[in-house]
């Protein structure tokens, strides 16, 4: 092959290499990344999210990414888009458009909020029966796999505190007055929760304490 014709087929070879086979679109008028897929995923859970690389508002065929998740404490992404929540907390994932194996330096992102999958008050429903009595409420904050997780902590909080109060760091609650109020547990920035009822009997409490007969002397010992 002579030396010019070894030049034209080098430079049809480059022309290759820096254009999409088959758009004949060039790598460098790539504009934007838009990923697509749920906004939340859930501690030890998965969520698919899906880029596509776009020209001029036209998806770009053939084009890959590279996946990056801005903090891997709190979830980690896969080479194909695949999230798996690790830890509370609010995350950017970020798909850059590959074309032709040459990154293009054009990102596109995805805000998840990692959370958990439920709160489930493990106490009992409680019946307090004496104005002032206390008790503790439990709860557990559960991740995908319907498992506990440890050293989370809940916010408390009663719908009705002139029946009973709670202490909203503790989960303490206090009788106040007869009646049934729900207490709810919630993971401080979450919105899953549970509740449980809590039943106040002062009243009833009251009618079976011993008084005096009538008619009858008590004598002191």
């Amino acid at each position: 092959m002579s030396l010019a014709r070894s030049c034209v087929v080098v430079a049809a070879l480059a022309a290759a290499v820096a254009c999409n086979l088959e758009t004949g679109t060039p790598v460098n008028l790539v504009d934007s990344v838009l990923v697509a897929g749920d906004s939340t995923v859930v501690i030890n859970g998965t969520t698919q999210l899906v880029a596509s690389a776009l020209v001029k508002g036209t998806p770009l065929g053939g084009a890959g990414f590279l996946w990056l998740s801005t903090d891997s404490e709190t979830a980690r992404v896969n080479g194909s888009g695949l999230v798996s929540g690790v830890g509370l907390d609010t995350i950017t994932i970020l798909a850059e458009a590959v074309v032709n194996r040459r990154l293009t330096g054009v990102r596109g992102a995805k805000v998840l909020r990692v959370r958990v999958k439920s709160v489930v008050v493990t106490s009992a429903p409680p019946t307090l029966t004496t104005a002032g009595q206390q008790v503790a409420l439990t709860a557990e904050a559960r991740d995908a796999l319907d498992a506990a997780l440890p050293g989370m902590t809940f916010s408390w909080q009663s719908r009705n505190p002139p029946v009973a109060s709670v202490d909203g760091a503790s989960g303490i609650v206090t009788a106040n007055a007869d009646g049934t109020t729900y207490v709810v547990a919630t993971v401080p920035g979450e919105r899953e929760s549970d509740s449980v009822a809590v039943t106040v009997t002062l009243a009833a409490a009251a009618s079976r304490s011993p008084g005096k007969r009538p008619g009858v002397r008590r004598t002191p010992r």
